[in-house]
């Protein structure tokens, strides 16, 4: 057997995308939500399946399967974390996921009944084998994924690949516990009819929920993607079949699906951007912001921002996101004479791949910090003050006015870097939030 390896998928699924993400096709996108609706409590049914089953080995065949388990348990709990994701931003978009409700249901009479653990790896070799078949349509028909958002494309080719390298994981342990094939086609039939209906009710669900049920383009896609020329239906039938009826089979596509292995790639992270401030900092430190895009979310360590070379973790790294973070800096220039000012380096690598490098030295200004230590306002000063609102409260006396005071005036960050552009960066409008 073959160790799998767990891969982490380098996309951020915390920021929304569009109802119909999926070429702004209604079917299309509705019937795979409908499938990652239904993965996180799957998903979790089938690891738990598969370890249960492990423990039921006698003790001369753990050993055997023992590596490759673990390795489909990582790749599933993967899976189910990135489209527990998925699918809170489709609750969010008003989408109900009563498939999930019901999948719970059963599971919990399964579980009452007591079965013995060979009935739940059957039950996750059926599924695993349907799942195999959508994976290996999607990954032959890269037309069903055409103007997909660039995140849920990579998701589902990624998930698809990983689908069809561990497919048979639950059927050879299944064989191994001494299960027989009366039972293996009973649960392979029974899911059959609950898998296709589940995924059809909730595709449905979906059409309803984004007021496409009832539009002729809606079923036309439909049709197209399930019954046209490559559609699913045509791809997957022999496939079905061959475990269906065929007692013995163990599908020949099986070493062809193992022998694929997966190869994604992601942009290279791009820093377009730094604002550092003296905004709420500590003495020797700067608030620094790094704008871009491609820097994942930091999850996992699947994003590292560097400065001077050097890894900078929490609570110095106070926020992470795709396309900013922020974080609290060694201040370059602390303690130093005027005119002696140095810089500091600032990157972000992603997988290994590295961004551009920018550099900083003056902060920009922070308007409430006016205090000792501000040093000059920087060569961004006019366009940050022009753009500010200021309030001043005014004293009269009989002599006129005694004095004037600002009024707390903060701007939340960041501001445009007084710097020339260095290394690959580039100036651009930022949003401003102001302030009175």
């Amino acid at each position: 057997m073959t160790d799998l390896v767990v891969r982490r998928l380098l996309i951020d699924l915390k920021e929304p995308f569009a109802r119909r993400w999926n070429g702004g096709d209604a079917f299309r996108s509705a019937w795979l939500n409908a499938l990652s609706m239904g993965f996180p409590v799957g998903e979790q049914m089938f690891i738990d399946s598969l370890r249960d089953g492990l423990k039921a080995l006698p003790e001369s065949k753990r050993e055997y399967f023992a590596t490759e388990i673990q390795g489909f348990v990582g790749q599933e709990a993967t899976h189910r974390h990135l489209h527990a994701l998925y699918n809170k931003q489709l609750d969010a978009q008003g989408f109900v996921n009563s498939q999930e409700k019901r999948m719970i249901k059963r599971l919990e009479k399964l579980e009452s009944m007591k079965l013995d653990p060979r009935h739940a790896v059957a039950i996750t070799a059926a599924t695993e084998h349907f799942t195999a078949i959508f994976a290996g349509w999607m990954l032959e028909t890269p037309q069903n994924l055409q103007g997909a958002d660039p995140r849920l494309k990579t998701l589902w080719l990624w998930h698809s690949a990983e689908e069809t390298e561990h497919r048979c994981i639950a059927f050879d342990l299944y064989r191994a516990l001494g299960g027989n094939e009366k039972w293996r086609l009973f649960w392979f039939r029974f899911v059959t009819v609950q898998f296709m209906t589940e995924i059809m009710r909730q595709t449905v669900r979906n059409l309803w929920d984004d007021k496409a049920l009832f539009s002729w383009r809606t079923w036309r896609s439909g049709a197209s993607m399930m019954l046209g020329q490559q559609g699913l239906v045509r791809y997957g039938f022999k496939h079905w079949l061959a475990s269906a009826l065929y007692s013995r089979a163990r599908l020949a596509i099986t070493s062809m699906w193992r022998a694929r292995r997966l190869a994604l790639s992601s942009d290279a992270p791009v820093i377009t951007n730094l604002a550092p401030d003296r905004l709420n900092a500590s003495a020797g430190f700067l608030r620094l912001f790094v704008e871009g895009a491609n820097f994942c979310n930091g999850a996992n360590g699947c994003g590292v921002l560097l400065v001077n070379g050097a890894r900078i973790l929490p609570p110095s790294l106070v926020s992470y996101a795709d396309t900013r973070i922020q974080a609290s800096v060694p201040d370059p220039n602390a303690g130093r004479a005027a005119g002696a000012a140095v810089t500091s380096s600032v990157q972000v690598v992603v997988a290994g791949i590295g961004s551009n490098t920018g550099a900083f030295s003056t902060p920009v200004p922070a308007f409430d910090a006016l205090a000792p230590g501000q040093g000059s306002w920087g060569g961004g000063a006019v366009t940050v003050v022009s753009a500010a609102k200021i309030s001043f409260s005014l004293s009269l006396s009989g002599n006129g006015i005694t004095a004037a005071v600002v009024l707390a005036p903060t701007v939340a960050g960041p501001l445009r870097s007084s710097l020339a552009p260095s290394g690959g960066i580039e100036r651009g409008p930022l949003p401003r939030r102001e302030t009175t």
